[in-house]
């Protein structure tokens, strides 16, 4: 392969994005909190069960953060929620 293709692959491979922050700082769990203590029928569920996959879908739309289900589990226990 010619030199110069092999350095625009390699330039097309490197980040170019830092990424986002994966956790949430004390403000914006605070604020989580405060979204599940409103209960899922506030945000168009049919019954009042937080599931991990719902609680998830929560923190995405106004936290910009998608979390494994695993992790939201661990956030549920660190913020109180059984």
């Amino acid at each position: 392969m010619p030199p110069v293709l092999a350095r625009g692959r390699a330039e097309a491979l490197r980040s170019k994005e830092t990424g986002n922050n994966a956790y949430l700082s004390s403000e914006p769990e605070r604020e989580l909190d405060d979204l599940l203590k409103t209960g899922p029928m506030a945000f168009g569920w049919e019954d009042q069960r937080w599931t991990l996959a719902r609680v998830g879908a929560l923190i995405e739309e106004p936290f910009t953060v998608r979390y494994e289900i695993s992790v939201v589990w661990r956030l549920l226990d660190r913020l109180g929620w059984s």
